[in-house]
């Protein structure tokens, strides 16, 4: 992310139970660490669509490819937010 760093908001779970935010260093690791993300888009209608995509970290941001005709790629071309979560992978 050129210059700018995202801003942490205190995470809050519906339960109560006592959550910890990632510092972005954390984060910025574990994205570049991963190979594996679930990608969450939005179209217009605001149906939610969340893919496995393999990808990589690159200059600060995650970097996938996808065919045109799918529906990641037309959301995308909608409507450009999105979430993404990095998969963890076990070592043993």
């Amino acid at each position: 992310m050129a210059g700018s760093e995202p801003i942490a908001e205190k995470p809050s779970s519906p339960s109560g139970a006592p959550l910890t935010a990632l510092t972005w260093t954390d984060a910025r690791k574990r994205l570049s660490d991963s190979e594996d993300y679930l990608l969450a888009t939005s179209g217009t209608g605001g149906r939610v669509h969340t893919v496995p995509v393999s990808g990589v970290w690159l200059e600060g941001a995650v970097c996938f490819s996808t065919a045109q005709q799918t529906r990641k790629a037309s959301d995308l071309a909608e409507n450009d937010n999105c979430g993404q979560h990095s998969g963890t992978r076990s070592t043993g």
